[in-house]
C-alpha cells in the first residue's frame, strides 16, 4: 500500500499496518 512496504501487497492487514506506520 505504501512506499514503506517492500512488496506493497493488497492485503487488508498490510493496509492497516501501512496506515499505522504512516
Amino acid at each position: 500500500g505504501e512506499s514503506i512496504d517492500p512488496e506493497d501487497q493488497p492485503a487488508p492487514k498490510r493496509r492497516l499496518l501501512s496506515a499505522v506506520v504512516k
